[in-house]
Parts: structure tokens; C-alpha cells; sequence
């Protein structure tokens, strides 16, 4: 049997659904960072009490995506930046989408 327990956090952008799998629970958390460099702190703390963290507007370029692993020494992780290593970028960066849980 699944049961969907919603929940919100107080911090903005940030979505938790917690499911319940016989008798063991899947923490789902997914939060729009506005900048990983910014927010790294944050997102370590957060992934550390959930399985799985999507990430929304990382803003790290192809050639960045490994500072994802600094979340965590156990993190998995797949990323996709818009903007490529080459790429002249006008004014703030952009974009970006991540998926991390744990080994």
C-alpha cells in the first residue's frame, strides 16, 4: 500500500513529499536553488535528511557540475546545464536541473 504524505517547508521553493513503502519511507525533496554557489550550504544540510533532492536554476556550467558533489561524500548525482563550458553569457547565468540521492 502507498500513502502520499505531502508537506511543505518554509523555505521558498522548496517541495518534500514523504511516501511510505511497506513499512519503510522515501524522502523526496525538490527545491529551485537560484544559484548553487550561493546555496551550497543549504543544500547539503537539506539532502542530508532526504534520499533524493531535485534541483532547479543550479546555474553552474557544463564544466561546474562537479561542485555538485561537494553536497555530500556518499551523493550520487545527474545534471544538465543550458550553458556550455564555451559559451559567452550576458549578464546573470541560467538555468539548470539536477537529481542527487545517496549511495
Amino acid at each position: 500500500m502507498l500513502g502520499l504524505d505531502p508537506g511543505f517547508s518554509s523555505l521558498s521553493g522548496l517541495g518534500k513529499v514523504k511516501f511510505n513503502l511497506m513499512m519503510s519511507s522515501l524522502q523526496i525533496g525538490s527545491l529551485n536553488v537560484q544559484g548553487f554557489k550561493s546555496s551550497e550550504d543549504c543544500v547539503a544540510e537539506l539532502f542530508n535528511g532526504l534520499d533524493f533532492l531535485a534541483l532547479q536554476e543550479h546555474w553552474l556550467n557544463s564544466a561546474e557540475l562537479s561542485l555538485l558533489a561537494s553536497v555530500s561524500e556518499d551523493v550520487i548525482y545527474v545534471a544538465k546545464s543550458p550553458m556550455e563550458i564555451d559559451q559567452l553569457v550576458e549578464g546573470r547565468p541560467f538555468g539548470g536541473v539536477a537529481l542527487l540521492w545517496h549511495r
